[in-house]
């Protein structure tokens, strides 16, 4: 939807521009950025920082093997928030808007003003996914935490309305009874869902998972069958 919104309003831009119209580089510009975060959100291969195969992954079972998130893409995201926030703010340069409008405006400010060093922080430190014979270790800003493989089920790649961005989704089985857990299953089918894609694609991620699992699970097993 954003990507066909902002292919729409750029194609209009451009025509302002041909025209002569007031503000209409303004609205090429923003649109574009719109159109080009749009195309990020569908398509984040195309930000992949590095070439990486889910098969070379599992062979490094029972692991440790580290995923780390795409930088790139949150420098670009980091950009691009900045731009939003720059293009808000010269409208509210102009004496003739409303004070509603304004407020709505300053409101954007804030929002992608706001989010540009959190972005940039992210792209610093970044997120990372560790795979063990144990479980994986999802690390983010705020906190590290270590989920089993007995504890997790059902990886599967979804769209996560109402932008379609491509993610991994699973079930956590002390995660079922959270307060989100019951909205998250209506949107994507499962109650969680991981913050990142590492430079994967979300189906090979998905596949990586549930074959990483299906050995540690069979490793655990195997001793017991031997005492057995």
């Amino acid at each position: 939807m954003l990507l066909a919104i902002g292919l729409l309003f750029t194609v209009g831009g451009a025509a302002m521009v041909a025209t002569g119209a007031r503000d209409g580089w303004m609205v090429l510009i923003f649109f574009g950025v719109c159109a080009g975060v749009g195309a990020v959100q569908l398509w984040p291969q195309l930000l992949r920082s590095e070439a990486l195969d889910a098969d070379q992954l599992l062979a490094r079972f029972p692991g440790p093997a580290m995923l780390r998130s795409g930088r790139k893409r949150n420098l670009i995201m980091a950009f691009a928030s900045a731009g939003f926030a720059f293009g808000i703010g010269a409208l509210l340069l102009r004496p003739d808007i409303e004070l509603s409008t304004r407020l709505v405006l300053w409101a954007g400010v804030i929002l992608f003003g706001g989010g540009t060093p959190l972005l940039l922080i992210m792209a610093i430190k970044g997120t990372s996914l560790m795979l063990s014979v144990d479980g994986l270790t999802l690390t983010t800003l705020r906190r590290s935490q270590m989920m089993r493989w007995t504890d997790l089920s059902g990886f599967a790649a979804v769209r996560m309305p109402p932008a379609g961005t491509p993610v991994v989704a699973f079930d956590y089985a002390p995660a079922d009874k959270a307060m989100l857990a019951s909205a998250n299953r209506r949107l994507i089918g499962r109650n969680s869902a991981l913050p990142d894609q590492f430079d994967l694609a979300p189906p090979e991620l998905a596949a990586l998972l549930t074959r990483w699992r299906e050995r540690a699970l069979a490793a655990a097993s195997a001793p017991a069958s031997a005492e057995s």
